[in-house]
């Protein structure tokens, strides 16, 4: 059984939320955010135009599973007045949009040309901070507007990547940031600088202004009231906040072993805390107390528990599951004193545990009016009067709703993707199974409408990237594409996958090839129920998916009939190199070597683990897609694939985008890459045709 540590509750009481009810003003969403004229007109219908969904009797476009979200990421101010979220205009346009409750009216801001709001966090009640991005792969400014008034916006930086690390409660519009990787200064770190968002460092007239990089002071055009001392030994990776919010901690890696550093008197202490056998989820209420993912325990999950910055000694357990380690935590505190409420984290599906009954009241009764829905509570003001909630399933996007506590009742804002009919979407099931080794694992299966044993369907495999990353039950836009084209989807949670870690061997977690047998294995399994038809299987797969893709097509090419790689990695020994001379990737090469060995001792392992090099095994069609702009996985990979499977007469198609990252984000891209992959799947899947009996002679009289 799991346990729970005992918390003290709020003086939120139980109550009963009235029948959802749409936001007046909100309902002009779909009118406010319709589409421009955009290079995908030229059709005699823009579809982004449209925010229902198509008739019933009309198949689904690809570009319904493909649109970015209407509305997204949304956030009340402190007094619960107003509420800001990013919402898409026009084609692929990223805005911010603010509404006041009490006027319910709403204002709109964009980024100057075609630049798209990528982000923002409330710095009081009245201010905004935000940012702009271009080509939706980097930042290039950082603004404060006034919530009311957006036109009212103040100029900060410009072409900085910069991360906000922490606001004090005591100065909240003089924001900590971190500017990962300046732009002054050759991508490399900037250092951490306490900033005054009230008045501008220098004049400056306009965005595309030629700025005199030599002029910029500690790498930023923001007015600087605090720079910190550059977190050692090793190198940052990240900071946090401590309760009060100020700067508190720095995680730092260093040959591949990572640190945990305290700010002490405007100094850097390293604490004894070890985070090879610990994962720091967030911090705590207390000072120098942190909440982590504690250590390997034999036989059962990890638990989340409490830690001792200073010594590295651990406390308390907050939670323990029966099941599985603590992933993808969100720890939910008291808005005002900080007290820790909740828990959200994945098991097979999202899940909240709320230590304080008034919450768990709220979650259990708009589960009672959303049946079957994964309801998370995302905030709420201070005063805890109004709460934004959003609810999911594998049928549904997320959708947004407002609680009100003193009318009791739950209003809908608006749904991520309100053009899609969930009627239509196909319903995921969860598939237990063991690998060769004898160890329980986990996969997501999606049916296409009308599959059964007496109708088997087509199956594409779809391994996740990461690798240390998972698959949880919910929405997938491409596993909906896939299956609305008649294609059963599965999708296997191999070893490394967080969540069930501890059932295997720690070395495990690094082992690629027993990734690629555990996919195997699902689909094995699969092929024994008669539900998908053995003879039309593909592989498919994005970035360490595509490399488990065309590790498929290398090792076990007798169980697909084609294969797509994008934005993968083939080359674990070229990866190494590659991210050495990358600064966003800093740190990387030291983690990889440290995990997967040296290349130049071990050049067995390095072959075994690179499907590139075992290209003339594959006796499959691939095909290869990548973006030409990508650091994480370099497009070289890719190009240095294709030029293997030409070499060895391999049938191949090939979709190199320029200007794009890691993986396809700009919209025309990303859709225009699956209707090439719909046609490459069409065309290598069908059924085989018998092939004609031979004529048999008479025999002779």
């Amino acid at each position: 059984m799991a346990t729970v540590a005992p918390m003290k509750t709020t003086a939120l009481l139980p109550f009963h939320l009235s029948l959802p009810r749409e936001i007046g003003s909100l309902l002009l969403l779909g009118a406010l955010l319709a589409a421009s004229p955009c290079g995908l007109a030229g059709k005699a219908e823009n579809p982004f135009d449209r925010m229902t969904p198509v008739p019933a009797d009309q198949p689904i476009p690809a570009v319904d599973f493909f649109r970015p979200s209407l509305f997204c990421d949304p956030k009340l101010n402190d007094d619960g007045t107003m509420f800001a979220a990013i919402v898409t205009a026009g084609v692929d346009r990223r805005e911010l949009l603010v509404y006041d409750f009490a006027t319910a009216k709403f204002d709109r801001l964009h980024g100057a040309g075609s630049k798209d709001i990528d982000g923002f966090d409330w710095l009081d009640d009245e201010q905004i901070l935000y940012y702009a991005s271009e080509d939706k792969r980097y930042r290039t400014g950082m603004f404060v507007a006034e919530a009311r008034d957006l036109s009212n916006n103040r100029f900060l930086d410009l072409h900085s990547y910069s991360i906000v690390v922490a606001r004090p409660e005591s100065a909240r519009l003089k924001p900590i940031i971190w500017i990962r990787n300046c732009a002054y200064n050759s991508g490399k770190d900037g250092g951490v600088h306490q900033i005054d968002t009230t008045v501008y460092s220098r004049n400056v007239i306009a965005e595309s202004a030629y700025i005199d990089p030599g002029s910029i002071l500690h790498g930023t055009m923001a007015s600087v009231c605090r720079t910190f001392p550059d977190a050692s030994p090793g190198t940052p990776m990240w900071y946090s906040p401590d309760p009060s919010g100020n700067l508190g901690y720095a995680f730092t890696t260093e040959a591949g072993v990572q640190r945990l550093l305290r700010l002490v008197d405007d100094k850097w202490v390293q604490s004894p805390a070890d985070l090879e056998d610990l994962e720091v989820i967030s911090g705590s209420s207390k000072p120098n107390e942190l909440i982590v993912k504690g250590p390997r325990q034999d036989g059962k999950p990890c638990a989340l528990q409490f830690m001792d910055a200073v010594t590295g000694k651990l406390g308390d357990v907050i939670w323990q599951d029966d099941r599985y380690d603590p992933t993808g935590c969100r720890i939910y505190r008291h808005p005002v004193t900080k007290v820790l409420l909740g828990i959200r984290f994945d098991r097979g599906m999202r899940q909240s545990i709320w230590f304080d009954k008034g919450y768990q009241a709220i979650q259990q009764s708009i589960e009672k009016l959303l049946p079957g829905q994964v309801v998370v509570i995302l905030g709420s003001d201070k005063a805890e009067k109004r709460f934004f909630v959003s609810a999911s399933s594998d049928r549904q996007p997320t959708t947004y709703y407002s609680i009100d506590l003193e009318k009791r009742t739950l209003g809908l804002i608006k749904s991520e993707a309100p053009w899609l009919d969930s009627a239509r979407m196909q319903p995921t099931s969860m598939i237990n199974y063991k690998s060769r080794d004898g160890i329980a694992l986990e996969g997501y299966l999606t049916l296409p409408a009308g599959a059964s044993k007496t109708n088997p369907a087509p199956m594409v495999v779809l391994p996740h990237g990461g690798p240390w990353v998972r698959d949880s039950w919910g929405y997938d836009g491409e596993v909906q594409f896939l299956a609305s084209r008649g294609y059963a989807v599965f999708q296997p949670n191999y070893r490394g996958s967080p969540g069930y870690q501890w059932r295997f061997p720690k070395a495990d977690i690094y082992e690629f090839l027993k990734m690629h047998d555990d996919v195997t294995d699902g689909v094995q399994k699969l092929l024994k129920t008669g539900l998908v038809d053995g003879d039309r299987v593909a592989i498919m797969g994005w970035s360490f998916g595509g490399y488990l893709a065309l590790s498929g097509a290398t090792r076990d090419g007798q169980l697909y009939r084609c294969a797509v790689a994008l934005s993968g990695v083939y080359d674990w020994e070229k990866v190494i190199k590659d991210s050495r001379n990358e600064q966003m990737l800093r740190g990387w090469d030291e983690f990889l070597l440290r995990k997967l060995g040296d290349p130049k001792k071990d050049k067995e392992k390095f072959a075994a683990i690179s499907p590139v090099r075992h290209v003339a095994k594959v006796k499959i069609p691939i095909f290869v897609g990548h973006g030409g702009a990508d650091i994480i996985a370099d497009v070289s990979q890719s190009k240095h694939l294709v030029s293997e499977l030409k070499k060895y007469g391999v049938p191949t198609v090939t979709r190199f985008v320029s200007g794009e990252g890691h993986g396809m984000q700009q919209m025309q891209n990303r859709v225009e890459m699956y209707e090439a992959i719909e046609k490459f799947l069409a065309a290598n899947m069908a059924p085989r045709v018998p092939a004609p009996l031979a004529a048999v002679a008479a025999p002779a009289h």
